[in-house]
């Protein structure tokens, strides 16, 4: 079982899915995880700590401005063509989105190659890039979510 976990830019979204890989590996010892993150270099740190491999994902947080917003799609499609690249070479069977603007690229690349993915939302209220996936998301798995947050009701599974 190949996984790929995908996310950050926030401890909060990333420290779940550490977790989540951590017990994924106790229960499955020949599962092979990747962690696709922003350049923080804490989150770096925290996965190759717990013995996981590590790849930066280019990524900008949504902003306001015009400037921040042509970033961030710029950083968007670039982001998306280097995790063309990166998952098509590990090959996984899903991808898991963790939330925060480093998971958009890897999710969007999974459904470009039919890879099947999933979001785990944390959070009562999701954040964005949570919101912008559950649209093309197979599962958007969500604990004490408020429906009416933003999720999608066809992608939104309690």
């Amino acid at each position: 079982m190949k996984i790929i976990f995908a996310g950050g830019g926030t401890g909060g979204h990333f420290m779940a899915g550490l977790s989540t890989a951590e017990e994924i590996r106790s229960r499955f010892h020949e599962a092979e995880i990747i962690f696709f993150g922003s350049d923080k270099k804490f989150e770096r740190r925290c996965v190759e700590r717990k013995g996981f491999q590590y790849r930066q994902v280019r990524a900008e947080k949504w902003g306001k401005s015009l400037k921040h917003m042509f970033a961030c799609v710029s950083s968007l499609v670039l982001g998306i063509f280097d995790s063309l690249f990166a998952v098509r070479k590990f090959n996984p069977d899903i991808v898991v989105g963790l939330g925060g603007y480093a998971s958009v690229a890897p999710v969007i690349t999974a459904k470009l190659l039919g890879i099947p993915s999933v979001v785990l939302e944390q959070n009562v209220i999701p954040g964005k890039a949570n919101r912008f996936l559950s649209r093309w998301l197979m599962r958007c798995t969500a604990i004490g979510v408020d429906r009416s947050s933003g999720l999608t009701m066809q992608r939104l599974f309690a």
